[in-house]
This record gives C-alpha cells, sequence and structure tokens, in this order.
C-alpha cells in the first residue's frame, strides 16, 4: 500500500514538473491514466478467463459427428439390400402447344393484341395508337414502325395479323384539309406540310395526288410511304 501511495506521489510531481499542471489538473490527469489503464487492460483479463474457463471440447463433436455419419451409412445399405423396386417415375402430362387464331389488324382490340406472346397491354397500346394516327395499316412492314416490339412480337404479328383485301384506310384531303390535320399524320414532316399548304395556296387545287411530287412539295420516298392515304 505505501508502494502504491508513493508511487502516486511521484507520478503527481512529474507530471506538475515536466507539464506545469496545478494540483486539480494533476488528480485529472492521474485519474485519466487510471482509466486508460484500466481499458487496455479488459481485452487480456476476458480473453484468458475465456480460454480458461470456456475452452470448447473438439474431440466430443467429433466422435458424435463421426457416430452419426456411421448411423446414416448403415441405414443406406440396408435401404439398399431391401428395395426391391426402384421408385416409379413421377408421369409427365404432356402439354398442348397453344394455337392462336388470325384476326383483322385494323379491327383488332387489345385484348385481341395480346393473346399473342410479347405483346402486353402497353405494346398493345402503341399499335392500337400508330394505327389510328395512319389512319389504318395497309402494308404489314408497317408493323416494324411501331415504336418498342421485339421480334418475338413482330414475328406474331406477320403470323397471325392480316390486312383484309378490300380495307380502305382513312384518307387525308389534300385540298381542303387544314395544316394541323395534315401534321397529324406520321409519315408527314413540318416541312413538308407547309409546302402543301403554300402549294395550294400559290398555286391553286391539286388535281391529283401525283402532283405533290410534280410541285416538288414532299419527296417521292415519302410520297410512296403515303400515297395510300391521301386524296384529293
Amino acid at each position: 500500500m505505501r508502494i502504491t501511495i508513493k508511487l502516486i506521489s511521484w507520478l503527481k510531481r512529474q507530471i506538475r514538473d515536466q507539464l506545469g499542471f496545478t494540483h486539480a489538473e494533476t488528480n485529472g490527469m492521474l485519474v485519466l491514466l487510471l482509466l486508460i489503464s484500466c481499458l487496455l487492460a479488459i481485452p487480456p483479463i476476458i480473453k484468458w478467463y475465456d480460454q480458461k474457463y470456456h475452452s470448447p471440447n473438439y474431440g466430443t463433436d467429433i466422435a458424435l459427428l463421426n457416430s452419426t455419419l456411421t448411423w446414416l451409412q448403415e441405414q443406406q445399405v440396408k435401404n439398399n439390400v431391401f428395395s426391391k423396386t426402384p421408385p416409379p417415375s413421377p408421369t409427365k402430362i404432356p402439354t398442348q402447344p397453344r394455337t392462336h387464331s388470325s384476326f383483322d389488324i385494323n379491327t383488332a382490340t387489345a385484348q385481341k393484341l395480346q393473346t399473342l406472346p410479347g405483346i402486353g397491354p402497353t405494346r398493345s397500346a402503341r399499335i392500337i395508337k400508330y394505327r389510328d394516327q395512319l389512319g389504318g395499316i395497309v402494308r404489314q412492314d408497317q408493323y416494324k414502325e411501331v415504336y418498342g416490339l421485339d421480334t418475338l412480337a413482330l414475328n406474331n404479328l406477320l403470323q397471325y395479323a392480316y390486312i383484309a383485301l378490300n380495307f380502305q384506310p382513312t384518307k387525308l384531303r389534300i385540298n381542303q384539309d387544314d395544316f394541323k390535320t395534315l401534321l397529324r399524320h406520321p409519315y408527314l414532316s413540318y416541312d413538308q406540310v407547309k409546302q402543301i399548304v403554300r402549294s395550294r395556296e400559290k398555286h391553286g387545287r391539286f388535281n391529283s395526288i401525283e402532283e405533290l411530287l410534280q410541285r416538288k412539295t414532299i419527296d417521292p420516298n415519302t410520297f410512296e410511304k403515303v400515297k395510300a392515304y391521301l386524296t384529293i
């Protein structure tokens, strides 16, 4: 006990002499050092206690596992000896391929389109919207113009969605329809519609749809795509 008191007194003198602390500051420093020493000593003490009183007994666990494995092997041998026939394999129920009926693309509902693999609510809505913007579908290659259709959807449309022979699309009247009406068609650009309206205002009515080419209001490629939807 006297040694401890002398050690504490020596530490106090060293702290005051070396650091210039007051009496209160020196006592606070001693308390802090004591707490740090305790914290540093706790982990080794816990480790020593755990090793001494809670050391695992791996030998017992290994023996238990070995005995369990031996018992399982014996049961397997017995099953192989006494089983006369192998267990029956589950009966496979043959599946019938799903068939689809053909339908008219220009009268098909969203529900009908969704019966085809690869076409759900979103894609069926896009097909119908584009069909209405065109004024009807007149060529099967127009399926490719619908945004977001993959190969599966396109192949099924080509196989099951037909165009009626007597189908007539909604026509644009190039002499009567106003700028906004003409511009709503997917095949006509803003500049092309402006040229059509300006040409009929300057040169008068078109006598035929081919006159659009003669007056150079649209290019030949656009004319080939849109001519099915035009009338005078």
